[in-house]
């Protein structure tokens, strides 16, 4: 039992250490059987993509550890008579160690790894800015007609007001991320509505990874 012990250990100490990220992937759908399906992993940056087979609800990925690119994770068939819920997707930072994904959840999610968790912290706060504004306008629909002054006056008053949160938000992010994908996002977030001196003073402080 030592010996056995002694053995996980050092595994875990070699992954620790090694420049490695090994994705423990989670599905199983009732409907679908394991066998006609696969996961494909594909690199938002080079395009590349590795396809898995699902043995038993689950599957491993490994590829070289990296804070500047995404990898896109999603269940395929194998052809064209399986039908997949397409929402079982999920992007996945491959940062160094284990990263566990659950593509049963709904949303899919993705733990072990604190750049991820900023990144799913990021997307969560932007989207309840934008549910925010569903709400107001809902609100303001019941109040005014869409034709009236009143709504064209609100709808702009409101729209500036959720703009203006989700570029706090992504500025906050930049700033504690300018070497890395999350800030890259947030950045593209950022520059539509910039000029080019706005432009140049958000790069301040960011490294090559983004000003490239």
């Amino acid at each position: 039992m030592k010996k056995i012990l002694a053995f996980a250990a050092v595994c875990l100490m070699a992954l620790s250490c090694s420049d490695k990220c090994v994705i423990a992937g989670t599905f199983s759908d009732e409907n679908v059987p394991e066998e006609s399906v696969m996961a494909i992993v594909t690199d938002i940056q080079t395009k590349e993509a590795d396809t898995c087979a699902i043995s038993g609800g689950k599957f491993i990925y490994e590829c070289p550890a990296s804070d500047t690119t995404f990898l896109f994770i999603r269940i395929a068939p194998k052809d064209e008579s399986v039908k997949v819920d397409h929402h079982k997707n999920v992007r996945v930072i491959p940062t160094k160690g284990k990263i566990e994904v659950d593509l049963n959840a709904d949303p899919c999610t993705v733990t072990g790894s604190k750049l991820n968790d900023v990144f799913t912290q990021y997307q969560k706060d932007v989207s309840d800015c934008y549910e925010k504004y569903e709400e107001q306008m809902k609100m303001v629909a019941s109040l005014y007609a869409e034709d009236s002054k009143e709504y064209e006056e609100k709808q702009e008053e409101i729209s500036d007001e959720v703009e203006e949160a989700v570029e706090d938000i992504s500025e906050k992010v930049l700033k504690e991320n300018g070497d890395n994908i999350v800030g890259l996002q947030a950045f593209t977030n950022l520059m539509y509505d910039m000029d080019l001196e706005e432009f140049d003073q958000t790069l301040q402080g960011t490294s090559d990874f983004i000003r490239n």
